[in-house]
């Protein structure tokens, strides 16, 4: 009985590609084995779909099954026509004894058995089909040289035939390698983009004062100075052939240990490390090119001559060096453009009368300063001496800031005020308005680790906010303008919007040492927000909240509310109707002549102020820019001409002059 594989299986998914190019099952395979099937015929396939191997090999096998098949249903006609079939003799003729012989070895010898199928290739690609296990079926393949497992969900390497040369299994879920003792042909193994945070099984175990690593050990010996003729000793035959390995985008990050364990291969020409967190730190290809004498190419780049000077050179390296264990990165977030303009970003200036014979401040005077009405007579009194209190100066300000979270630190910038909308130039509709500036700048310090490389690999989320402010300032008479206390604030938080900032490009360049990344990234905006109807909003929650906790009170407690509520807004509309008719009347005096450019008329309605706006129709960028590793400029040394010029300035003296 055939036991057919899991379809998740290395050996499950050859006899799928293998059943959908040719039509060939196990069974079939064991029965055509057997002479059962003596009048099975190859189904027509399109080879057209096939990219696990070469069309042109997948096609002669094809016919090499079909010649098979076709020798099988000759040899069962031979055999009924000569009786051979019902357990008689070969024919006494010898030359239809001799065919006959000939077809049977010819069928024998072409028979298409799983070691036959097995055997035939030498070369798969096996990407993107799904396979998560590599069974012992695959050590079958004794002639297979090359294999590609890209983009699978493999978590483990291993079971890999002997006679191997070339292995690429990148894209996966790969945490370890198997044993690879016996694959000593192996040149190339391609690990990139998978999750290996040791070598364990990709150098030889045990090495250590005699050249052996020991994988199970948490730490290696510090690598001493070496000459630059002499490699690191290795006398274990481990993957002696290996002379490409390609271990990016992993999750390696101790830089002293991984170099060690390398430095048994004495034949590595080509290494791929870059994307590994221990890639970040600044001093990166030194160390490695000094330790690895045999290294050609680094990370897809050759080594320069000058490169090749400065490994031959007995300078020391010592890995305990901040520089390889510190990464830096500095965050900046210039501008942001795009944004609507703030219609209350010039607040009302006003005047403030001390009292003592001046008044400081703008061009209107304050509401409820206690002047004294022109009608009465008198000279007036000042605001110290008015019995009634200041009234407040409300003003409102919209400011915006981003937030965001990079490696794990939260990034909050601080809030800067929207800019006005300029006044329109000649032929325009309406005037521009400025970036806000943020001016925002923050170093950051890590180590090589996993969520650092992740942070700037992965796009980044900063959150768009706008705020706006109640400012209130209640002025105090008796003192100046510049120890007038603080205005309290409101606020009114809301995200309107956010950008998905990449930093990927920072890990491209061969060094990792002054590496500036900048960005521009459109906001994505929001829906609808009307920030003033979420403040209305917010207080009438509220009060629907505290309602809800209240007990239930009686209906006449209830109307003996509603009558004092309808009492008081009554006065407060007689009030406000009061004070309108107060201002009218003390603006007379001044509406003699022609208003002024900032003074309305009296006919002339206040305009209203929009701050409706729907953040989908803007068009917001976010300035950004990530730098690497930062060098610190150095300090110029002072010029010989400038030293004496500053000595001749410093040696005058600055007394008195003689007489």
């Amino acid at each position: 009985m055939t036991v057919h594989p899991e379809r998740t299986t290395f050996t499950g998914w050859f006899w799928s590609a293998i059943q959908s190019a040719t039509g060939f099952t196990p069974t079939v395979v064991e029965e055509v084995k057997n002479a059962i099937h003596s009048t099975y015929e190859i189904p027509e396939r399109s080879l057209a779909d096939v990219k696990w191997t070469d069309q042109g090999r997948i096609q002669e096998l094809i016919n090499h099954l079909s010649d098979h098949l076709r020798d099988l249903q000759e040899l069962r006609e031979q055999q009924q026509q000569t009786g051979i079939a019902q357990g008689r003799a070969l024919p006494a003729d010898f030359l239809t004894r001799k065919k006959f012989q000939l077809l049977l070895d010819r069928v024998k010898a072409t028979r298409p058995s799983s070691a036959f199928l097995f055997n035939y290739f030498e070369s798969l690609n096996c990407q993107k089909c799904k396979i998560e296990t590599l069974d012992k079926g695959l050590l079958q393949f004794r002639n297979l040289r090359e294999v590609s497992f890209t983009g699978n969900r493999l978590r483990c390497l291993e079971h890999l035939p002997q006679g191997l040369e070339i292995v690429n299994a990148c894209a996966n879920r790969i945490s370890e390698v198997g044993d690879l003792s016996h694959n000593v042909h192996l040149r190339h193994i391609g690990l990139s983009y998978n999750e290996l945070d040791m070598l364990t099984n990709l150098v030889p175990t045990h090495v250590g004062t005699t050249g052996f690593i020991d994988n199970t050990t948490s730490s290696l010996p510090t690598l001493t100075p070496r000459s630059p003729a002499t490699p690191v000793p290795c006398t274990t035959p481990y993957l002696t052939g290996l002379v490409s390995l390609d271990l990016g985008f992993n999750r390696l990050t101790d830089l002293p240990e991984t170099i060690q364990a390398l430095a048994t291969h004495p034949h590595l020409l080509v290494l791929v490390l870059q994307g590994n967190p221990l890639a970040l730190v600044p001093k990166y290809r030194e160390y490695t090119l000094y330790h690895l004498m045999s290294l050609r190419t680094l990370d897809d780049v050759d080594v320069s001559p000058e490169e090749q000077e400065y490994r031959e050179s007995e300078v020391e390296l010592d890995p305990s060096m901040p520089q390889y264990a510190e990464v830096t990165v500095v965050l900046r977030i210039p501008k942001i453009e795009g944004l609507a303009p703030d219609p209350d970003a010039k607040p009302v200036e006003v005047e403030i009368d001390t009292g003592k014979g001046g008044k400081k401040g703008g061009k209107e005077p304050p509401k409820g300063a206690g002047k004294k009405d022109a009608g009465k007579g008198g000279k007036g009194k000042n605001a110290a001496e008015s019995d009634e209190p200041p009234e407040p100066i409300v003003t409102y300000q919209t400011c915006v800031y981003l937030e965001g979270v990079f490696a794990g630190r939260t990034i909050t910038t601080p809030e800067v005020p929207k800019q006005p909308r300029k006044p329109p130039a000649e032929g325009e509709a309406e005037g521009s308005v400025d970036p806000v500036e943020l001016d925002f700048m923050t170093t950051l310090t890590f180590g090589p680790e996993v969520v650092l490389r992740d942070a700037l690999l992965r796009p980044a989320k900063f959150q768009v906010w706008e705020v706006f402010k109640t400012l209130t300032l209640i002025p105090d008479p008796s003192l100046p303008e510049e120890e007038q206390p603080p205005p309290t604030e409101e606020c009114v938080r809301q995200r309107i919007g956010h950008v998905d900032v990449s930093f990927a490009d920072v890990l491209l360049p061969p060094k990792v040492e002054n590496v500036t990344v900048e960005t521009v990234d459109k906001m994505q905006a929001n829906e609808f927000i009307h920030i003033d109807h979420l403040r209305e909003e917010a207080i009438k929650q509220a009060k629907q909240k505290e309602e809800s906790t209240e007990s239930v009170v009686d209906e006449e407690e209830l109307r003996r509310q509603q009558e004092e509520e309808e009492r008081k807004r009554r006065e407060e509309e007689e009030a406000q109707a009061a004070k309108a008719k107060g201002k009218k009347a003390a603006a007379k005096p001044a509406a003699k002549g022609k208003p002024g450019k900032d003074e309305p008329s009296e006919d002339e309605e206040p305009k209203e102020i929009i701050r409706y706006y729907n953040p989908m129709d803007l068009d917001v960028r976010v300035h950004m820019a990530l730098s690497l590793n930062p060098t610190k400029p150095a300090t110029p040394e002072p010029v010989e001409e400038d030293v004496l010029a500053v000595s001749a300035a410093t040696s005058k003296s600055p007394g008195k002059k003689k007489k």
